[in-house]
């Protein structure tokens, strides 16, 4: 997302990825907010999930390709992965590659990702696909982990990395 969009101004659309009582749980804390619509991708049938969501898919959580289009044909914004099964056989790339799709055909010509510093995982994900940390150009820095990270972008003692791609 680029420009003067505002990722908090609608209501969101959550995926939630897993089935047990740990996505339930999620589930639960996300519905405290109004705006938001759960729905869920399982491998299993958890009943007290399915009363909880919008909708749902039963399938294997290792086949990524399935989650990343249940994900579109409900008009996801946020997908919540709470087990490793997915993220292992690379759900969080094809998520990405398709978030940058969408932005272009929105006409965007720049994606940005703000990154906690401690979050190697999401460094490493993000680099894979050329994206690049841009967080000195955006104001006063700090180290954190051996990463430069804008100072207090958040809040006070909140430093994140700002990672950007152009999109072609």
């Amino acid at each position: 997302m680029s420009g003067n969009q505002n990722a908090n101004s609608e209501a969101k659309n959550v995926l939630v990825v897993g089935s047990w009582a740990k996505e339930q749980i999620t589930i639960e804390n996300l519905l405290r907010d109004p705006g938001v619509q759960a729905f869920a991708y399982m491998d299993t049938i958890n009943p007290a999930i399915i009363e909880l969501t919008h909708g749902y898919r039963i399938g294997e959580l290792g086949d990524v390709g399935k989650i990343v289009n249940y994900a579109k044909e409900q008009g996801i914004d946020l997908v919540l992965v709470t087990t490793a099964k997915p993220l292992s056989v690379g759900l969080g790339k094809l998520l990405l590659y398709a978030a940058e799709q969408e932005a272009k055909e929105r006409g965007c010509e720049l994606v940005e990702a703000m990154i906690d510093p401690e979050n190697v995982a999401s460094q490493r994900l993000f680099e894979s696909v050329d994206y690049r940390n841009v967080s000195s150009q955006e104001g006063e820095t700090v180290s954190v982990e051996w990463n430069v990270a804008v100072k207090d972008y958040y809040s006070p003692g909140r430093h994140f990395m700002v990672y950007q791609k152009e999109l072609a």
